[in-house]
């Protein structure tokens, strides 16, 4: 942990790294740029021990790609304080949320760079609760899907899905599948 965080200060000293900006430029940071393959993927975290921080900074200085990043965002806040009932969202109470998200140009170094972020989502794995933020995530199937909602949510939702959408036209995005 300390010997990381201290290679990493020696890097990019924090001057460099933090500055005011524009919620609008924010917003855009980590959106796809045009011409450019990517793969992306996420976990939520109640904790964020120093074995988690050891992994997050390996993979970090192990990216396969320039513009490849990891976020490691703080999470909570309103979106925890809500109810339960207040949106079919799960684990409001995840305090962390990891975002590795792999950025490359030549279609040839695709399996190198998928690989590197599917490594870093399973050796992260044990410190990870096993929910998902969905906005942060490719195509990884229905398993992920209904961890970003719950057993309970999804139900619900699918259940909704099957009245309103039965042939399941509407499917482009994180899809539930119609109940049946």
């Amino acid at each position: 942990g300390e010997d990381a965080i201290k290679g990493f200060r020696d890097l990019a000293p924090a001057a460099d790294l933090v500055a005011p900006m524009p919620y609008a430029e924010f917003q855009c940071m980590i959106d796809d740029p045009p011409g450019q393959y990517h793969y992306a993927t996420a976990d939520y975290f109640d904790d964020f021990p120093d074995e988690a921080l050891d992994v997050f900074l390996e993979y970090g200085f192990g990216r396969r790609a320039p513009h490849s990043q990891q976020i490691l965002l703080p999470w909570g806040g309103a979106v925890g304080a809500a109810g339960d009932d207040t949106t079919p969202m799960a684990n409001r109470a995840s305090r962390w949320v990891t975002h590795p998200f792999a950025l490359w140009e030549d279609p040839a170094d695709t399996e190198n760079n998928v690989a590197w972020a599917k490594g870093f989502r399973r050796d992260i794995a044990p410190f990870a609760n096993g929910g998902v933020y969905l906005n942060f995530i490719g195509s990884e199937g229905q398993d992920r899907v209904r961890a970003a909602f719950g057993d309970e949510n999804y139900r619900r939702l699918a259940a909704i899905k099957a009245e309103w959408d039965p042939d399941n036209i509407f499917r482009g995005n994180q899809n539930i599948i119609p109940a049946h």
